[in-house]
């Protein structure tokens, strides 16, 4: 059996697949460019160190579902690009990394679309209600009224930031609601992925819950996530087209996109060539024009090495 380092690169790919068209590519990260252990594998660091020297006017970026605090992990695919756009948070933040006055980076902010106040404290309340584990992500950071729970401790694991528990339940809730508290999106987590089988039951049978400005998204089995109806990756990505930080008339017509999760549907039905992972749930494979290998035998790396001949 070969080891994901040696599978060979993807030279077989459906009609529009053509690396003449392709003017950007965005990247999911967790399931998609990320081994399971959520971090690059070699063969991908190197795959993308080749084809930004062979192809440096293409715009390479990722979207993901994390917050920006929390993307480091691919900050070796990255390396030697100036000023990087990218996409958190599902598509409820989007911006470009500008020099900061301490010698760092800032992210200059050019799309949001935050839960609005109203539906993020209808859920809130909802939740805690009901005595489930509710999660706020506002910017960078994550907060909970929850002190404990073994949801918090795989997070942790997978990179994210960590859990800041909030006391004053009720000062957390008005700061939500008053928007002193911006919830770019919310989460109910648990590591009993039935529980949140039930969780989304339940939303979807409340007919109380506001529909017409929030969508649910299950991005793993252990959370179910709530957006604005507007915050999407594809959104997000749009913007990024229309602002030129992809390139100069750049359309998602000309964005290569791969992705695994629901997060990632809407971007891959939108751009010009969505490419879903093996281990993708079936709403992505089934939006996307091309299905290649998962995750973990190096699928983006391949399909890139191929497409672009970067073997040769």
């Amino acid at each position: 059996m070969t080891t994901p380092s040696t599978h060979p690169p993807i030279t077989k790919f459906p009609q529009g697949l053509d690396s003449s068209r392709v003017k950007a590519i965005a990247c999911d990260m967790d399931g998609t460019t990320l081994l399971p252990t959520h971090t690059p594998s070699p063969r991908t660091i190197s795959t993308f160190s080749v084809l930004r020297k062979r192809h440096p006017d293409i715009h390479i970026l990722f979207a993901t579902g994390r917050p920006r605090s929390a993307a480091g992990n691919i900050s070796p695919l990255l390396a030697t690009v100036h000023r990087p756009v990218g996409v958190y948070l599902n598509g409820a933040l989007a911006g470009e990394e500008v020099p900061d006055v301490d010698g760092g980076t800032d992210l200059e902010v050019l799309y949001e679309r935050p839960v609005k106040c109203a539906d993020a404290r209808w859920y809130l309340d909802w939740g805690l209600k009901r005595g489930y584990t509710v999660i706020v992500y506002s910017g960078d950071e994550i907060l909970t009224t929850v002190t404990k729970d073994p949801v918090f401790d795989f997070m942790k694991e997978s990179g994210e930031p960590t859990v800041l528990v909030q006391r004053d339940v009720q000062e957390f809730v008005n700061g939500v609601a008053e928007g002193v508290v911006k919830a770019h999106k919310l989460a109910f987590v648990s590591m009993d992925h039935q529980k949140v089988d039930r969780i989304r039951s339940e939303l979807d049978s409340d007919t109380l819950r506001p529909t017409s400005t929030t969508m649910l998204v299950r991005t793993g089995p252990e959370r179910l996530e709530v957006m604005h109806t507007d915050a999407t990756k594809a959104h997000a990505l749009a913007v990024l087209c229309e602002t030129g930080k992809l390139g100069e008339e750049v359309g998602l017509d000309a964005v290569l996109a791969f992705g695994d999760g629901e997060n990632d549907v809407e971007m891959l039905r939108e751009v010009g060539m969505g490419v879903a992972m093996g281990n993708a749930v079936q709403r992505a494979k089934d939006v996307a024009g091309f299905v290649c290998p998962p995750n973990d035998e190096d699928g983006v790396a391949r399909v890139l090495e191929g497409l672009f001949r970067l073997s040769e």
